[in-house]
């Protein structure tokens, strides 16, 4: 079976945790340590296609995910950062030369697009210095499947 197949993530060791439409993990090159993202495990292009059935779920997974963070860490700085495909390449109405090789398809849409949205979180708990500003190749002193490890075992 293939992830695709099945939609278990329960295999991947950067696990934080799923639930019923959405799976948490930490990144596997992060940025930020404790940097995580929630995807959800059906393929959706545009969060604005998301079924309203499925937001208090992606709330629930987020506000967990957070609480535990938090426990972790306590109170520090976030930034979140929603990815997702633009208005525009769904409903073809971007110049053409903007639009990508899927938007000009017939049919094309969320369902044909490669994109897949998520939700990245991204805790401010260190600065960027010399190495980092000036090769632009961050530092994590702190391994993804360590703080998956962590983020699971922390009691919200």
């Amino acid at each position: 079976d293939t992830l695709r197949d099945t939609n278990d993530f329960s295999w991947m060791r950067p696990l934080i945790l799923e639930s019923k439409h959405f799976a948490a993990f930490v990144d596997f090159a992060p940025r930020y340590p404790y940097q995580f993202s929630i995807y959800p495990k059906g393929h959706e292009s545009s969060f604005q296609d998301c079924p309203s059935e499925e937001i208090a779920d992606l709330a629930q997974i987020f506000s967990t995910s957070l609480q535990r963070l938090q426990h972790l860490l306590g109170s520090v700085g976030l930034n979140v950062a929603l990815y997702t495909m633009p208005n525009e390449v769904l409903d073809g109405s971007a110049p053409a030369g903007s639009r990508s090789r899927d938007a000009r398809e017939p049919g094309a849409g969320r369902t044909t697009s490669r994109m897949h949205w998520f939700l990245r979180v991204f805790p401010r708990t260190t600065r960027h210095a010399g190495f980092e500003l000036g090769a632009k190749i961050p530092i994590v002193q702190v391994s993804p499947e360590d703080v998956a490890h962590t983020l699971r075992n922390t009691g919200a």
